[in-house]
């Protein structure tokens, strides 16, 4: 099994990329859809398709820090841990949301999400795209529906 990272190196190298990501000009990405201490986090995803898509696992770094008046939280996969049998080891570059208030507006503010995510495996990448922006579709309604009530 190999040794975890220094965290704070790894919080300083993700919190720094997220930042270059975030003062990025929007016509550097392809935008999906637009309308918190340290930890290492193991998660799964099932598999779809009768598991014709194998699920896959994840080993992320995260953070979540203070940035202008908001929150940054962040983090990226880190090879740590066997993998388990039957899953497909995913990897995320470096992500994260920033939750930003507005200055004309300082009870609502501006949620910005930065995700790369390499599921790996066989999948062709037409598949993956289409999936990842079903994904976030679903997740930043949710998200608005939870927070109207």
């Amino acid at each position: 099994m190999e040794t975890l990272p220094d965290a704070q190196r790894l919080a300083a190298e993700v919190e720094s990329t997220l930042i270059k990501y975030y003062c990025s000009g929007e016509d550097e990405w392809r935008v999906g859809k637009k309308t918190q201490g340290c930890c290492l986090m193991h998660y799964t995803t099932a598999g779809q398709l009768w598991n014709v898509i194998a699920p896959r696992e994840f080993i992320d770094f995260s953070f979540t820090t203070d940035y202008q008046n908001g929150l940054l939280s962040c983090g990226v996969s880190v090879e740590y841990g066997i993998e388990q049998p039957n899953f497909v080891r995913g990897f995320n570059h470096p992500c994260g949301w920033f939750c930003i208030p507005l200055k004309n507006d300082p009870d609502h503010s501006l949620l910005t999400g930065f995700i790369q995510t390499d599921l790996r495996g066989m999948l062709p990448q037409t598949v993956v795209g289409t999936a990842m922006a079903n994904t976030l579709i679903n997740f930043y309604n949710e998200l608005r529906n939870a927070l109207k009530t």
